[in-house]
């Protein structure tokens, strides 16, 4: 990819399950302009699964990939004559699980749980430290003070963080068309502070998976700190709904270094409601960067919604009771 991308590329899709600049994605990294995003997304599609933001075994998202935060809709998409009815059940009387159903027109299409007791750390956000470099798997186990290392592999790190390597406040902005040829030993060092996403939940002895492609899903925007392209779900087909919110995204005001996306849970909606949620994201990012700025030591700095929240924030809407 050559020079700096349209604001309002088509191509782009969303997600991350993600969500970091001169503390402008904190003061450790800014993004490559041409950087073509890759990142955790959120969301296991139509399955029992822990919840509808979570993402499938640790892959990271593809900008060129279908939007990966929102669950699979109805397996039959609705005729012209076929009337959607979808409703969210929710069981939280028993003290050891929730449970949340998705049925649609009298069929279960989703099914999803979460124990309370249970610590969740997916989708969480963390202030890290390099503690370890293994050049021969190309992957970095980063401190997140959890009492167990998260392990970063050379594909989910910002390309920016090899110049922050030498200068870890620098303001960057440097852009790197070769990132495939970079090595883990190039881009990161020992002892570096980073701002990381958990991609993965810990499984056995492995510790969690990480990435620095960090995103904040909103109910109809997803917010992406360290990509400054932004685009529309590919899952929007229509031509003119397309168009619409592009011209509804270009009355957005991002600061520089901070990408967003249109999730389908953003079509037809009014102009109000995507600057609401634009400025909702905003906040949650500027809290971010207020404790990685105050903080020292490795530490969380932003903590997934339970399930409950989740589900209401990414399957409530006009076409749900």
């Amino acid at each position: 990819m050559e020079g700096a991308p349209t604001p309002y590329d088509d191509s782009l899709v969303d997600d991350p399950a993600a969500e970091a600049p001169d503390l402008d994605v904190p003061s450790w990294v800014e993004p490559a302009e041409d950087e073509a995003r890759r990142g955790r997304g959120f969301l296991p599609r139509g399955r029992r699964g822990p919840g509808p933001d979570l993402l499938p075994a640790g892959e990271g998202i593809d900008p060129t990939e279908e939007e990966p935060e929102e669950p699979t809709q109805a397996v039959l998409p609705p005729g012209p004559d076929r009337v959607t009815h979808k409703r969210i059940l929710i069981n939280a009387i028993d003290p050891e699980e929730v449970r949340i159903a998705v049925v649609e027109n009298g069929q279960l299409e989703e099914l999803y749980y979460e124990r309370p007791n249970e610590k969740k750390y997916l989708g969480n956000i963390y202030r890290g430290r390099v503690v370890n470099l293994e050049p021969g798997i190309q992957a970095a186990f980063v401190d997140l003070g959890i009492g167990r290392n998260g392990f970063l592999h050379v594909s989910d790190v910002l390309p920016a963080y090899k110049d922050a390597a030498a200068i870890p406040m620098d303001n960057l902005s440097a852009r790197f068309p070769d990132r495939k040829r970079l090595r883990i030993q190039d881009i990161l060092r020992k002892g570096q502070e980073i701002l990381v996403q958990i991609s993965k939940d810990a499984i056995g002895a492995k510790g969690p998976s990480l990435t620095t492609y960090v995103s904040v899903p909103g109910k109809y925007l997803v917010l992406m700190p360290g990509v400054i392209r932004h685009g529309v779900s590919k899952r929007i087909h229509d031509d003119g709904e397309r168009s619409s919110l592009r011209d509804k995204l270009s009355q957005l005001n991002p600061p520089k270094g901070v990408g967003y996306i249109v999730r389908t849970a953003g079509q037809s909606r009014p102009q109000a409601d995507l600057e609401k949620d634009f400025q909702y994201l905003m906040k949650i990012w500027e809290e971010i960067r207020a404790k990685v700025a105050a903080g020292s030591n490795s530490s969380l700095v932003y903590a997934e919604s339970n399930l409950v929240t989740r589900t209401m924030r990414d399957l409530s809407g006009q076409d749900v009771t």
